[in-house]
C-alpha cells in the first residue's frame, strides 16, 4: 500500500528544487544562502525547500524574457 505523504507534495529536496528551477544543486544552495528559506528534517538535516518560497521567489528574481507584447513594441517602435 503506497502512503500518500501531503508534507512532500509542498516540500522538495535540494536535487527536486534543482529540477522544479532547472539548475543545478549548488545554485539552490548559493540561492538558499541569499535568504531563501529551507528547513532541515531529522537527525541527519536532509534539506528541504518550501515548493511556494520558491515560486515567490522565482516571481520576485526571475524575468521573463519573452513578453510577446513588449517584443512587439520594441519592434514597432523602432519602425516609427
Amino acid at each position: 500500500m503506497m502512503r500518500r505523504d501531503p508534507v512532500g507534495a509542498a516540500f522538495l529536496s535540494l536535487p527536486g528544487a534543482a529540477e522544479y528551477l532547472g539548475c543545478s544543486t549548488k545554485t539552490v544552495r548559493r540561492v538558499l544562502g541569499s535568504g531563501l528559506p529551507c528547513y532541515r528534517l531529522g537527525g541527519r538535516g536532509h534539506i528541504r525547500v518550501r515548493l511556494s518560497d520558491l515560486d515567490k521567489w522565482m516571481e520576485e528574481n526571475c524575468k521573463v524574457s519573452n513578453d510577446l507584447d513588449a517584443i512587439v513594441d520594441e519592434i514597432c517602435g523602432d519602425l516609427a
